[in-house]
């Protein structure tokens, strides 16, 4: 969910004050039992997470230094080019 609304596309694309978070749905499944179980999660500087409520405010776009996943971000682009 993005600012209450159901977003259904792996590269939505949010901006500075959206509100993300978990449907009433997925809250029941798996995945919210997973967040629940860990409600303080992972803490990056660009998003305030709230667990009990299980949703996050993204207060500004990360930099690439600032996220400590590894993306290989060149198959990113191959993909989205074919």
């Amino acid at each position: 969910m993005v600012n209450g609304k159901l977003v259904n596309i792996p590269s939505y694309q949010v901006k500075e004050g959206d509100l993300i978070g978990l449907s009433q749905k997925a809250k029941q499944s798996a995945i919210g039992a997973r967040v629940q179980s860990n409600p303080q999660g992972k803490k990056y500087p660009w998003l305030d997470w709230d667990g009990k409520q299980m949703v996050g405010r993204v207060l500004g776009v990360p930099t690439r230094e600032e996220i400590p996943e590894k993306i290989n971000e060149q198959r990113i682009v191959e993909l989205y080019s074919k």
